[in-house]
């Protein structure tokens, strides 16, 4: 009897520590307390949602490459997120890259997810969380890559750094366009662009082309990108050297291809015309040919005199347009004289003494008028 009862005794203890563990493990299963959100403190989050996951993907629209979620763990609870691209990598996104940070000292982290892409397309990247103390969690985002037809927004060029004076979300401005084309200076051997991606975003940049009139220019990249690559938030520069051969204006075409997005496409034109540089050869061409006006106006005037002394004229007669010769000349002494006899109204009691005109008023004039 004593037997059954210790039998009994065991079973009963075997069965409650069995509930007690199937309890606990169902709870760690469960991973309660677990909330995962695309905002901070979201009331009820939309990936994750005390510990269990939505069914509906995360979307991540065209005209953004991040996506920030907050992760609020259970007690004892840490996680490290695992990606897995289930969509062929090489047709839509090059790269996925997720970092997560302690936002406080509670139990919160913010992960960042970074997406490159590479062509137009949805991909969809099946999201492990490799939980410890907790049940893995999985969710699903769904990128859309770009759109053939639409501008980058946040793509960036400028004359300087940090600057969109050029390009501003993927649109070039009026001043680079085929319509009106940039004009470079003969004087510049090289221009350089400065690209960028505005909000801390990423896009991938195929190898820019360069298309130019290579009778007049020919042009050469010098640039980080030139075989193509990421374009940052922080402005990458983009040299290009001008070597003309031949003198002229060549229209210049630029181009940067985004995939998944409409292309940028620049318009300049490059001005080889050599600079006039003012030398002694020239300045004294320009003397001789003044020289030789000089000599072929008195030459014709001595030879129009000799035909008019030997048509029988002499003295003024004899010089060509000698009317309008003598009239100017009379008319300037007229004006001389006329200059001569001027004389200002008086503007003191001085001016208004009159000279003396005898030799007695002359001696007598220093006491009688006071000197000057």
């Amino acid at each position: 009897m004593s037997k059954l009862r210790v039998a009994a005794c065991l079973l009963l203890l075997g069965t409650t520590i069995a509930v007690a563990a199937a309890a606990k493990n169902n709870s760690t299963m469960m991973c309660v307390g677990l909330d995962v959100g695309t905002k901070f403190n979201m009331p009820t989050p939309d990936i994750v949602d005390n510990g269990s996951p939505s069914r509906n993907p995360v979307k991540v629209n065209n005209d953004t490459s991040i996506l920030i979620i907050y992760t609020t763990y259970p007690e004892g609870a840490t996680a490290a997120y695992r990606l897995q691209d289930v969509v062929a990598s090489s047709t839509s996104l090059t790269n996925v890259v997720a970092s997560t940070t302690h936002k406080n000292e509670t139990a919160v982290s913010e992960t960042v997810f970074q997406f490159i892409c590479n062509t137009a397309g949805v991909a969809l990247v099946n999201v492990t969380m490799a939980m410890t103390g907790c049940e893995n969690q999985y969710f699903i985002i769904e990128k859309l890559c770009g759109q053939p037809d639409q501008s980058r927004k946040g793509f960036a060029v400028g004359s300087a750094p940090g600057r969109a004076d050029i390009v501003t979300d993927g649109i070039v401005h009026s001043d680079y366009q085929l319509a009106n084309p940039f004009l470079i200076p003969s004087s510049l051997d090289n221009t350089t662009l400065y690209l960028s991606m505005a909000n801390h975003e990423e896009q991938k940049i195929l190898s820019p082309i360069v298309v130019c009139d290579e009778t007049i220019v020919k042009a050469q990249i010098n640039s980080k990108l030139a075989a193509g690559g990421v374009v940052t938030s922080v402005s990458q520069p983009f040299e290009i050297f001008w070597n003309c051969h031949a003198p002229g204006k060549a229209l210049v075409s630029i181009s940067f291809h985004l995939p998944g997005y409409h292309s940028v496409e620049l318009d300049m034109v490059k001005d080889c015309t050599p600079p006039v540089v003012e030398t002694a050869e020239s300045g004294m061409s320009a003397w001789f040919k003044f020289v030789i006006v000089i000599g072929c106006v008195g030459g014709a005037f001595a030879l129009a005199y000799a035909y008019r002394y030997h048509s029988g004229f002499r003295g003024k007669e004899a010089i060509p347009f000698h009317e309008q010769f003598y009239a100017c000349f009379d008319w300037a002494k007229s004006f001389s004289a006329t200059a001569r006899g001027y004389r200002p109204q008086a503007q003191d009691e001085f001016d208004d003494v009159e000279s003396p005109t005898t030799a007695a008023e002359a001696e007598l004039a220093p006491t009688r008028y006071g000197t000057i």
